[in-house]
């Protein structure tokens, strides 16, 4: 029986790594590239981020070439994203509108969305992200923001519509409904 060596030295972090760590090769005595996994990865990362017009062009080409792999593949990642995806139309609307600030990051509004969606799982019920100030509206523009955001049912949402109930600012309590 052969005795099997199964410790490569990466060419690139020069660290002795499991032959596993190393993608498949058709040449060369284990058959493997002289780089591991992750230099990989990383030098990839690199290029890509170099040549973003040939990566952008590789995808679109790699598109056009199949057309259903791509519809799938992008089913595929609407379905296991619902939160995320929810969340990307949403912003796509408020720019549209402009009502995103600058200072806003994704990651202060992704949280309403996915707890949107974990909500409709956990309830049986579809909720939204409602904006509490319509963004537009001929009295009042409200912002694509987390203090003008909550969570209610769809049909509560569809109902209320673009529809603004304004306040009026009395004595001990700011938010009392006309």
């Amino acid at each position: 029986m052969k005795n099997f060596i199964n410790v490569k030295v990466c060419r690139k972090c020069e660290l002795p790594l499991n032959i596993n760590d190393f993608s498949s090769h058709s040449s060369g005595k284990f058959k493997v590239r002289s780089v591991c996994k992750l230099c990989s990865a990383i030098d990839y990362k690199i290029y890509r981020a170099a040549n973003p017009e040939k990566e952008l062009l590789k995808l679109q080409n790699w598109r056009a070439s199949n057309p259903e792999k791509s519809r799938q593949q992008s089913r595929d990642w609407d379905s296991k994203n619902r939160g995320r995806r929810k969340a990307i139309k949403a912003k796509r609307r408020a720019n549209l509108l402009n009502a995103t600030p600058n200072w806003v990051k994704d990651s202060d509004l992704d949280p309403y969305y996915f707890q949107a969606v974990e909500l409709s799982h956990f309830l049986g019920i579809s909720m939204e992200v409602d904006h509490i100030h319509p963004l537009t509206h001929d009295d009042i523009c409200g912002l694509h923001i987390p203090a003008n955001l909550q969570i209610i049912p769809l049909k509560q949402n569809r109902k209320k519509s673009n529809k603004f109930t304004p306040y009026v600012e009395s004595e001990g309590n700011p938010n009392i409904l006309l």
